[in-house]
């Protein structure tokens, strides 16, 4: 039976229907008192289908909201939206909120987060809904956590602080850029480019043309590469250069790959331009990299 609370007094509705599947960090545990002193008082990730519907006049802290897949619905000034896979939903505290499933599952992950430290700036920014990356990282270390609470593995303790570290880095992370949602927009659409498609590509012959076509912001080469030196620091094809040392100097030190296959594999025909470019990266041929670095 579906789990059924309205508080008329207080015009909130709680409604989570049987089918849904929810799992919590468990933030009262003394292992997660590093993540409870920054401010994070309650997180998980939720399956969503059938009955699920929540309206109430405060959280009691500032709910960041991701949805990984499916859609929600999120009500704001009377006015009802979509959340689709890669929205973030920031409320912050003292805020309404009134949302719902919207289509037949909704994958969510969630934090409700203290106006405190690093949180405090959420406060100032109002009931925003904005495209990030973050969900899937999100997802897959909220998950590793609850899992090292089943019971006492080994090295479990040191898994569970280096995990809450990280999860706290990368909340940070997500409000550490100049909170403007153009901003934040380019910046997760490079992001997405060239540490996702780009780098699971490198063999492809990248151009600035083809760059720009693939980041999906509708805009010519020339104004791709201004916002790359803007938001990267860097040059379009000075960023694939790097992703490809990067690999390839992965690729000599971890496997018995021939050079030319490497150099192949990083996206280089000619194995000479490969080789000038890996020794201005690093001031080494490939050859003498493998020889002095390899395992």
């Amino acid at each position: 039976m579906a789990k059924n609370e309205q508080k008329e007094k207080l015009n909130e509705i709680l409604r989570i229907g049987d089918q849904c599947q929810e799992k919590f960090l468990p933030i009262s545990s003394s292992k997660l008192e590093f993540i409870k002193s920054h401010g994070i008082c309650f997180a998980g990730t939720s399956i969503l289908k059938g009955d699920y519907e929540i309206r109430r006049k405060t959280n009691n802290a500032h709910l960041v909201h991701y949805t990984l897949s499916g859609t929600g619905w999120l009500e704001i000034n009377g006015k009802q939206r979509t959340l689709s896979p890669g929205d973030i939903w920031i409320s912050p505290d003292g805020t309404q909120q009134h949302y719902g499933l919207k289509g037949p599952k909704w994958q969510v992950v969630w934090f409700d987060l203290k106006d405190q430290g690093p949180w405090a700036i959420l406060k100032n920014i109002g009931t925003c809904v904005r495209k990030s990356v973050m969900g899937a990282r999100f997802k897959q270390l909220l998950e590793m956590l609850i899992w090292e609470f089943q019971d006492n593995r080994l090295h479990s303790e040191n898994v569970i602080q280096h995990g809450s570290e990280l999860l706290l880095a990368y909340l940070e992370r997500e409000f550490k850029v100049e909170y403007d949602s153009k901003n934040f927009d380019v910046v997760n659409k490079l992001h997405k480019l060239f540490y996702e498609k780009v780098k699971s590509r490198l063999r492809y012959s990248w151009t600035v043309d083809s760059l720009a076509d693939e980041s999906e912001m509708f805009i010519s080469a020339d104004y791709f590469s201004k916002l790359c030196l803007k938001h990267m620091s860097m040059s379009p094809m000075k960023i694939v250069t790097r992703l490809r040392m990067e690999s390839a100097r992965d690729l000599l030190h971890s496997t018995y790959y021939s050079i030319n296959k490497i150099s192949e594999l990083v996206g280089y025909t000619n194995y000479f331009a490969f080789s000038t470019a890996f020794k201005k990266r690093y001031g080494l041929s490939p050859r003498a990299f493998r020889y002095k670095y390899s395992i």
